[in-house]
């Protein structure tokens, strides 16, 4: 913290609230009665004060604290609070690393807001300055690489960076998506959040989905669109996991159908051989040869002693 800082009483009044320029959330600071910090600020008051850059019209920008200058406003009845203020001979790019490391002390960034302070502070500092002072800060390596990466993904459309700032949708695919066009980039971003897809399985939709585009020369939406998916979707029996599960499979079986036949045939003389239920067998990976492993469980020692000599005797 730069020493010119200095704790003031302020009017609410003389806060802007509105100017968002140091928020790196994609969200707007929103009042929550019932939250946690709703609850701290009851009990026991603003512990820690919002952080404030003087302007020259005599008003305040708000650096850090957005939340807690709405709850003091609205829960507490106050009509100023202390804060801790820069005077408006700090610039833009102090301005900046201030409202990043009060951040990274309260909580680890997510992507988006990673994103967000990369792309603004560009405009103050070279790439490779960012890398080496801010991304140790991080855990990450001092890359210039990492940083232009996030730099892209700040340009995503709002709700993907809602959704991966919240953690429904992973970094690395909401890059893939736009690659896409955005009728597309909508069409799988809908799947993923209403199947509530894992990170694994994100990212098998949308490598299956473009490599069957290519491949069959059709529309990504019209792949998503198919009966056998609207039929998984609409079906009233499955869950929400369940129809994640079931159009994986789907989308594999169409991306794969000779290795799907061959799990299916395989399948079939497995159930053929009506094994005891501590019988396991096992074909080799994506049926490359035709060796099996079969593996028996035992009960314990004393089962494995009286069946073992029967089972050696019939494998010689």
């Amino acid at each position: 913290m730069t020493p010119q800082a200095q704790i003031q009483q302020i009017l609410l009044l003389q806060i802007d609230q509105d100017d968002l320029e140091f928020r790196f959330s994609p969200l707007a600071p929103v009042l929550e009665e019932d939250s946690a910090l709703a609850d701290s600020v009851r009990r026991v008051g603003i512990l820690h004060p919002p952080i404030l850059r003087k302007r020259l019209d005599d008003r305040y920008l708000m650096i850090s604290g957005h939340t807690r200058v709405l709850l003091a406003g609205r829960i507490l009845g106050l009509g100023s609070l202390p804060c801790l203020v820069l005077p408006a001979t700090c610039d833009d790019a102090l301005a900046l690393e201030v409202a990043f490391e009060a951040l990274c002390a309260r909580k680890v960034p997510t992507p988006m807001e990673v994103a967000f302070f990369c792309q603004r502070m560009a405009a103050h500092l070279g790439i490779e300055e960012i890398a080496a002072r801010f991304f140790p800060r991080l855990g990450l390596p001092p890359t210039p690489f990492l940083v232009r990466q996030a730099i892209g993904l700040a340009g995503i459309e709002e709700p993907f960076a809602v959704a991966i700032h919240q953690g429904r949708l992973h970094e690395a695919v909401g890059r893939e998506l736009m690659d896409l066009p955005l009728p597309d980039r909508l069409a799988l971003f809908e799947l993923i959040d209403l199947l509530q897809l894992s990170v694994g399985n994100q990212k098998k939709l949308v490598a299956g989905c473009r490599e069957l585009s290519g491949r069959e020369n059709v529309s990504l939406r019209s792949i998503l669109g198919s009966a056998e998916i609207r039929d998984i979707l609409d079906h009233q029996e499955m869950n929400i996991p369940q129809k994640g599960a079931a159009l994986m499979r789907y989308l594999t079986a169409r991306r794969f159908p000779q290795l799907t036949a061959a799990a299916a045939e395989f399948e079939q003389f497995r159930r053929g051989l009506a094994l005891p239920d501590n019988f396991s067998l096992e074909a080799t990976p994506s049926f490359e040869d035709d060796r099996l492993r079969l593996t028996i469980t035992f009960a314990g020692r004393q089962e494995l002693n009286r069946r073992l000599p029967a089972l050696l005797a019939d494998g010689h």
